[in-house]
């Protein structure tokens, strides 16, 4: 039996990788693949150019060289330059239809190599640049054969992981937590190699970054010049690397840079306590290793990735095999595209998510129980804490205890000394944001603007209806996309255009609608007393997000909330699926499902990596 398992996963190895070859050579480099050269092509003409040993020195801001091709078809255009600041220039041509095309460009100073995706025919090309003292020189047409690995990658690993959900759909559907580690470890594992960026991916990545690399430092770190350049080169909207080749000559020069510039020290402004940043430790440590290690600048920001998107596995795959009635919630909720996403960037968000997901599954686990077991509410306890402490706003989770029956716990008086344990660390942590704000220690939002939470609080002290007023109708506004919106299913921050993400949102809510309805759960586990508990809590902390947001995002006095984000209610997605979950008497046991059930998210993350890979630089 082991003999044929381990012959059926070689041969599903072997065809995907050949079927992943063919498409890639003879569907990809279908318009190469009789061609298959490099072309060097001759300057024929210039203009405010000067010559010296086969390159070119532009005099104003009005230089162009005209290429004539020896064949009619470009591939990709590609030259050498030297420049001491980001510059624009402009490819024009007509193709052999008769039709006239221009392509805007911009290049950076940090490399010196463009290369640019024609794909068209032409006899000629004329390159205008737009800047003085511009080097350029080797101008050639690429037509060969480009074996784009991230492709290659992505359609072997497609067609393997398939092939295994379908075989053994079985099992997986009765190891969830199994199933969720292969389809999470795949479509981690291409999302952190295929994006064509390191930050300006997701949201504040470039202050996180910062923060991660810098966890335990007081008033002073080292760090290279490499880091300050990602932190504040935005690629994202300056639009300076256009193509793979550009990507990984860019990398190139960050690690030299960074190899020059390590031990370089730097003052950091924030050195306050960090207690609240320990959800940073998975990226701090790939950072350590990396060092330790000596690995290249580039490396180390993708261990660093590694290690964070490794420690959202761990959470989630406890959180999955500690459940017996909440497993399916769970296993939907940690493959969301959004949940995927954010574990491979630089954002604690999916480290929260991740921890308050695992409390949540102890929660329920303990509801579970005729008599609770300890290290459960252990599990609960710290999972939240951790949660918590970047933000406090999900401590009231921890008040959920508070309402498991006093027949559960050994005696009476045991069970009073866990609630009031909890109360205790409810309030520690409440006061990490409360205390500071009503003393004026909080100035508002450190980007800028009009903001100040001690002055935002006065404003709703003094006019308490009308803060009453902004929040009833920013619920009303905004509830549905907060709670089960695309952001909040599918987000890709700024990665990914709304066609994509509205195609996955709308599988994606199908998909959990029908499997949270179609899966009732016993009412002596989840009665309607729990839910209404359930849905205060959730509700509490909506208005903990919406204040905390009004205070410290929002200018003061505002008739708006600005600022509150769906990913912030990602963390309680769980607690609102079993709020609608319907309960029904004596349930015998969870419903079983086909290997659809697996299937679906696998499909809905890979499409959604696809997507990146032909719309980003990854071309």
């Amino acid at each position: 039996m082991k003999n044929k398992k381990l012959l059926f996963i070689i041969l599903s190895l072997v065809c995907s990788v050949a079927i992943s070859f063919f498409i890639e050579i003879v569907y990809f480099n279908r318009k190469v693949i009789t061609r298959n050269n490099i072309e060097k092509v001759q300057v024929i003409d210039t203009h405010d150019m000067i010559e010296k040993n086969g390159s070119y020195l532009t005099t104003s801001d009005s230089s162009y060289v005209i290429l004539k091709l020896k064949s009619n078809y470009v591939n990709k255009l590609a030259f050498d330059y030297k420049a001491k600041d980001d510059f624009l220039w402009q490819i024009e041509y007509k193709n052999d239809q008769g039709i006239k095309k221009k392509i805007d460009n911009k290049s950076s100073s940090y490399i010196d190599i463009s290369t640019r995706l024609i794909n068209d025919r032409t006899d000629t090309i004329k390159i205008c640049f737009k800047q003085k003292n511009i080097k350029v020189g080797n101008f050639e047409v690429n037509n060969k054969i480009y074996i784009n690995y991230s492709r290659v990658i992505f359609i072997i690993l497609l067609i393997f992981t398939l092939s295994i959900l379908i075989k053994y759909s079985k099992y997986f559907t009765k190891h969830l937590e199994k199933a969720f580690l292969l389809i999470a470890i795949v479509s981690g594992f291409l999302m952190i190699f295929v994006n064509s960026k390191v930050v300006y991916v997701s949201w504040d990545d470039q202050i996180h970054i910062k923060s991660a690399s810098s966890l335990f430092s007081t008033k002073e770190t080292k760090s290279s010049l490499a880091m300050q350049i990602i932190q504040e080169y935005n690629l994202t909207n300056e639009g300076t690397i256009q193509s793979r080749e550009e990507k990984l000559a860019f990398y190139k020069s960050l690690n030299k840079i960074h190899n020059k510039t390590k031990n370089r020290v730097v003052q950091l402004n924030d050195y306050a306590s960090r207690y609240n940043r320990i959800v940073y430790i998975p990226f701090y440590l790939g950072f350590k290793l990396a060092n330790l290690l000596n690995f290249n600048f580039i490396f180390g920001i993708i261990l660093a990735k590694i290690f964070n998107f490794a420690c959202y596995c761990l959470l989630m795959y406890f959180a999955i095999k500690i459940s017996k009635h909440t497993k399916k919630m769970i296993f939907i909720i940690s493959l969301l595209v959004s949940n995927i996403f954010l574990a491979t960037q630089f954002s604690y968000d999916s480290i929260v998510t991740a921890s308050i997901t695992l409390g949540l599954a102890s929660y329920f686990r303990l509801l579970e129980m005729k008599k609770i077991d300890y290290k459960y509410i252990l599990i609960f306890i710290l999972s939240i804490v951790w949660g918590s402490l970047t933000k406090a706003i999900y401590c009231p989770l921890l008040l959920l205890i508070l309402f498991i029956p006093n027949d559960k716990f050994k005696n009476k008086k045991d069970a009073n000394k866990f609630r009031f344990m909890i109360i205790a660390i409810t309030l520690l942590l409440m006061s990490t944001f409360v205390l500071p704000a009503l003393f004026g220690g909080l100035g508002g939002d450190s980007r800028g603007g009009n903001t100040s939470v001690t002055k935002q609080m006065a404003f709703i002290i003094s006019n308490p209806l009308q803060f009453v007023k902004i929040l009833i109708k920013f619920f009303l506004k905004s509830a549905p996309d907060l709670f089960l919106g695309s952001f909040t299913l599918c987000g890709t921050a700024y990665v990914l255009n709304s066609d994509v993400t509205n195609f996955t949102y709308l599988i994606s809510l199908v998909y959990i609608l029908y499997y949270i309805f179609t899966d009732p759960i016993d009412k002596k586990i989840l009665n309607n007393k729990t839910k209404i508990i359930m849905a205060i809590c959730f509700i509490g902390i909506w208005l903990l997000i919406s204040t905390a947001m009004y205070l410290d995002f929002t200018e003061i006095g505002q008739s708006i909330i600005n600022g509150v984000q769906p990913r912030y209610f990602i963390p309680i997605l769980l607690l609102l699926l079993m709020i609608l979950r319907p309960t029904e008497d004596n349930v015998k046991g969870d419903k079983k499902y086909s290997c659809m059930f697996c299937i679906i998210p696998f499909c809905l993350i890979m499409y959604t990596i696809f997507n990146i890979i032909i719309t980003t630089l990854a071309i």
